[in-house]
């Protein structure tokens, strides 16, 4: 039998969870079956953790957690602090009516100001929430529609929430009233139109070509990089995650795995082909391990060293993505938009919606539907397209009265 206390035990295990304010890290014991009394002695937050299949969800997750438990505290609490079986619905409402009106990047303005002694005392009170979510002040004279976020970001909250409040109602924490109560909790209805940045071909072109100008080792992993990701549609965590043994070189294919832990195959081009074995023939080597290693310098003007122990991470690939891009001269572009780029590709070859949902390992079809879209100059066009009648009819005439 063990000898340390549930408490020694509980930070033991949030230990091996990293899961600090400045972030976390996964470790091995992520991944390991919890069971028993360890199991009982996570927290709902560690609980909950551990059902997602990824760091980067977890991460994600992590986020919002810490957010909504600033939020409802006001400032005092995080999300590993917040002490969840206190939760009421009332709680969770005030959250999705405040988080929902406030827009990106003012989180400070919620959870700053001085606190009472009740409020110190009791951070979870809801005595004040009503008059702070619902109000009932004159509404202010706007100027211009107020910022807010997305319904999509705010159910995305209000699923970890969920699903927190979940794993505190399997350890008996709190009772089916307060669970069901919450879990009936419906986010804000909508739909916020998104940036959708697929490059053209003069940009990716020219994103590929200030890698393949720079004749070093870094220029030859972000070639292979970038046209991994644009010619087979990889999100930067499974381009970030794959391993030289992925690679099959005479079959021209990669295994990759995507999120769930789902595994497909997809085939490479020959260009593709060609990118990949320069990098890993001139600079990588067949050393086992990561496929797109960090690289670091030795110091002054001399040569790169590849860390083949080092995968890129997908905040690297960001980065990298970020510096190439610049020196392109290309405006704002994110990894997914390398995603985007395939979608579109495969849709200028009339590709079906069945193929590019296995192409791009999708699970639910209706995930695929997002990509059928047309990026703003597609539309522009097709709109000056139609008939003009209308504006030659007006143009005949004195110009109306203002």
């Amino acid at each position: 039998m063990s000898s340390e206390t549930p408490e020694n035990e509980r930070q033991h295990l949030a230990g091996e969870l990293i899961l600090a304010q400045e972030g976390f890290k996964q470790t091995a014991a992520v991944s390991a079956e919890v069971t028993g009394d360890r199991a009982q002695a996570l927290s709902p937050l560690q609980a909950y953790l551990l059902t997602l299949h990824s760091e980067s969800s977890r991460r994600t997750m992590y986020s919002y957690l810490n957010q909504f438990a600033k939020i409802i505290s006001k400032g005092v609490n995080t999300a590993d602090t917040l002490p969840w079986q206190h939760l009421r619905k009332q709680h969770v409402d005030y959250l999705i009516d405040v988080y929902a009106k406030t827009a990106p990047g003012d989180l400070c303005g919620l959870v700053g100001g001085s606190l009472s002694d009740a409020d110190r005392e009791d951070p979870l009170s809801i005595s004040d929430l009503p008059a702070t979510a619902g109000g009932t002040k004159a509404r202010p004279r706007l100027t211009e529609r107020p910022k807010t976020r997305s319904p999509r970001t705010v159910k995305t909250l209000l699923a970890a929430v969920k699903g927190v409040m979940r794993c505190a109602f399997e350890k008996e924490m709190i009772t089916a009233h307060q669970f069901m109560s919450i879990q009936a909790v419906k986010a804000p209805r909508g739909f916020k139109e998104t940036s959708y940045r697929p490059l053209d071909d003069d940009a990716a072109m020219a994103l590929m070509r200030v890698c393949v100008s720079d004749a070093t080792a870094t220029g030859a992993r972000d070639a292979a990089l970038f046209t991994v990701m644009m010619g087979s549609g990889l999100r930067r965590a499974e381009a970030s995650g794959l391993f030289l043994s992925d690679y099959h070189r005479e079959a021209g294919q990669l295994k990759v795995i995507g999120k769930g832990n789902k595994e497909r195959t997809v085939d490479l081009t020959e260009p593709q082909r060609v990118h990949l074995d320069h990098w890993i023939v001139q600079y990588r080597g067949l050393e086992p391990g990561p496929l797109f290693n960090r690289i670091i310098w030795t110091g002054g003007k001399g040569p790169k060293h590849v860390q083949h122990d080092r995968a890129l991470s997908g905040n690297g690939v960001y980065y990298i993505l970020q510096h190439r891009r610049k020196q392109a001269g290309i405006p704002m572009v994110a990894p997914h938009d390398l995603r985007r780029t395939f979608a579109k590709n495969l849709l200028k070859i009339n590709a079906s919606l069945t193929q590019l949902r296995q192409l791009m390992g999708h699970e639910n079809i209706t995930t695929t539907a997002d990509y059928l879209r047309h990026d703003r100059e597609e539309l522009r066009d097709l709109v000056e397209k139609l008939p003009t009648q209308g504006r030659q009819q007006l143009s005949n005439h004195d110009e109306p009265d203002r």
